[in-house]
């Protein structure tokens, strides 16, 4: 396995930051590929799902929009967080932000109450999303490890990071407020 660094975008000798306005525009008139995600002002490829990512995603997102409030909750997959404060725009593999549809219709969320990130591969990359849900206020940041079959949940959001995490085995279920998930099936093939 192998660990991802994230450039420190304050280093000018080899990243030219990039603030998440420009980012937009940049995407807006086609100049970004389409599998990319602005992380801490620098512009990183996402790697391509594999199948089995893509059925646990599929899997949860279904469990999550099944479990939320439509008039409460807004469930996205794949979907833009802007997290100002981090100059970042990742696109979380789930998200629940509270509102309704029409509230994100000028702009994307800028918190969330949950955001979920499958790792199949990607554990060290998805790690270091964290500061950024952080800072975002996101309440709670899991990472589904498919391979492990463990779900790391992170709670209590602040500027270093999240104060809070635990890692729940197969046998154990997730409770938020109206949101129950049997990780055993969450994983199970």
């Amino acid at each position: 396995m192998s660990t991802v660094i994230l450039p420190d975008p304050h280093n000018t000798d080899y990243v030219h930051p990039l603030s998440i306005e420009a980012y937009q525009a940049l995407g807006e008139m086609g100049h970004l590929g389409k599998n990319t995600e602005l992380l801490y002002g620098v512009v990183f490829t996402k790697k391509p799902k594999s199948p089995l990512h893509a059925s646990i995603a599929t899997r949860l997102f279904k469990i999550v929009r099944k479990a939320t409030s439509e008039e409460s909750y807004v469930v996205r997959s794949e979907q833009p967080l802007t997290c100002t404060k981090a100059g970042s725009e990742p696109e979380p593999d789930i998200l629940v932000a509270r509102g309704a549809e029409a509230e994100f219709w000028s702009s994307h969320p800028t918190t969330a109450e949950l955001v979920i990130e499958i790792a199949v591969t990607t554990e060290d990359y998805d790690r270091n999303k964290a500061i950024a849900y952080a800072r975002a206020g996101v309440k709670e940041f899991w990472i589904v490890l498919v391979n492990e079959k463990l779900v790391e949940v992170r709670t209590i959001p602040g500027e270093q990071g999240y104060g809070k995490m635990e890692s729940l085995a197969v046998a154990q279920c997730i409770s938020i407020p109206e949101l129950r998930i049997d990780v055993a099936a969450l994983v199970a093939r």
